[in-house]
């Protein structure tokens, strides 16, 4: 069981401690919803395996351990030796990189943008767009009701901000990077994203979650999305850190009618990783797909939960999650769609699929759909099993190693979610990269004879 007291104590001594340079960095408007969030996490605690939302995901060791949250000079002396590698820097357009939560000018790249379009720190939208931040930040993601978001209303340092004027369209990806960690272990860091697509605007944006170091960190975002009518954001999502951190994740998607959000979430780092990703759509039309591929090893534990809201009529939604599971590690999936009462000509479809590599490998699967109308096309399912016996007897009866077979067949499970990606150079970086680091005996054209 979780020692509340100490958490709490702890984190309302940070804040203490930490106040006056908070309160500096702040607008005059987040200062006091800072202080109330503090206060309201005091009264929360961290969420424990009591509550249904949680029953799967054990918060105990994150909660016992003492971090410290990340100041501004936590980024010094950080190893950046190997994030261009990490990160498919080759890609063209905007890049902003965060280095425990602070802007890094020097590993970021501020190309020219079409007019009307802003992309830049937090800190400095402040200054240059204080109404449109005014206007949506923690608007969309609240922390009423959700500790984790409330400990990152409270000590979030810096983010990226995007707003895109209505028309626009941004040809090349917007990419964020959160780079977690370094020399200083037990840091926590409160990355932070506001996105806001005008009406009949388009976009792109890629965020990566990696890390400097292979430290023991604890990085807690919050990211939401405001869609105008008409407008479309695809969203790429990687979460891709050490193997010793932990990684908690709230995404809040605000759709307007007509808008669509395309969200690829990729999920194969941390020691305890936790995604949510709630959409809701508000008025007539709005689209969403979501698709996503978890993959754990060792002793991992990674958990996503997401919930499309179907609050108006005649909107669609389509979800396709995959996880491959290996060792001793445990995911969970816990997909709800819901359809209320006003959503005639509801049209959402649900899908999870998982792939057990190993004895030892445990998935919690649980889609759930609640439909409050009756005008409505629906439907969700799950699946578990392992590989295919006589796919593995066809490439091995043709010189193919037993390793090589499995890793073969494991990427051809994972290759319905990657042949999604429409950015062609991520891609790759996910093939090449980001997959193969998941199957660490992976070395499939050395072993085919």
């Amino acid at each position: 069981m979780i020692n509340k007291l100490d958490a709490q104590d702890r984190y309302t001594e940070h804040f203490a401690q930490m106040e006056s340079h908070l309160m500096e960095i702040s607008p005059d408007w987040a200062r006091p919803l800072r202080k109330a969030a503090i206060e309201h996490f005091a009264g929360l605690g961290f969420p424990t395996i009591r509550e249904e939302n949680w029953k799967y995901t054990n918060l105990a060791a994150l909660a016992h351990t003492p971090f410290i949250p990340a100041a501004t000079l936590d980024q010094e002396g950080f190893d950046l030796s190997d994030l261009q590698d990490k990160t498919a820097a080759e890609l063209p357009g905007h890049r902003l990189v965060f280095i425990n939560g602070v802007f890094n000018a020097a590993q970021s790249r501020l190309n020219e943008l079409p007019p009307g379009v802003t992309v830049c720190p937090l800190s400095i939208a402040f200054k240059n767009s204080p109404v449109a931040v005014d206007n949506y930040m923690t608007h969309v993601a609240p922390c009423q009701g959700n500790a984790l978001v409330a400990l990152n209303t409270a000590f979030w340092t810096d983010g990226a901000f995007v707003h895109i004027a209505p028309g626009t369209i941004v040809h090349e990806p917007i990419q964020i990077v959160f780079a977690s960690g370094g020399k200083k272990d037990m840091l926590v860091t409160f990355p932070r994203v506001l996105v806001v697509a005008s009406p009949g605007s388009e976009a792109s944006l890629i965020q990566y979650h990696v890390d400097g170091l292979d430290s023991h960190y604890w990085a807690n975002c919050v990211c939401e999305l405001v869609l105008d009518d008409n407008s479309s954001i695809e969203h790429y999502l990687l979460q891709e850190e050490s193997v010793t951190a932990y990684h908690t994740n709230l995404i809040e998607v605000k759709q307007a009618s007509n808008s669509n959000y395309v969200s690829h979430n990729f999920c194969t780092g941390s020691a305890l990783a936790r995604t949510d990703l709630n959409v809701r759509l508000t008025e007539e039309g709005a689209k969403c797909s979501l698709y996503g591929l978890y993959s754990s090893r060792g002793t991992q534990h990674l958990d996503n939960h997401t919930l499309i809201d179907h609050i108006s009529p005649r909107c669609t939604s389509h979800e396709f999650y995959k996880g491959i599971l290996n060792g001793k590690s445990r995911a969970v999936f816990n997909g709800k769609v819901m359809v209320r009462p006003d959503s005639q000509g509801t049209d959402a479809r649900q899908e999870n699929r998982n792939l057990l590599l190993s004895e030892d490998a445990q998935i919690d699967t649980k889609p759930e759909l609640e439909i409050y109308a009756n005008d409505v096309k629906c439907s969700h399912g799950a699946t578990v099993g392992q590989l295919d016996e006589d796919a593995l007897f066809y490439l091995r009866s043709r010189g193919v190693g037993a390793n090589a077979a499995r890793h073969i067949l494991t990427l051809a499970f994972a290759s319905e979610l990657l042949e999604r990606v429409q950015i062609p150079l991520l891609a790759d970086h996910l093939h090449w990269k980001t997959l193969p680091r998941c199957m660490p005996s992976a070395r499939i054209f050395e072993s085919v004879g």
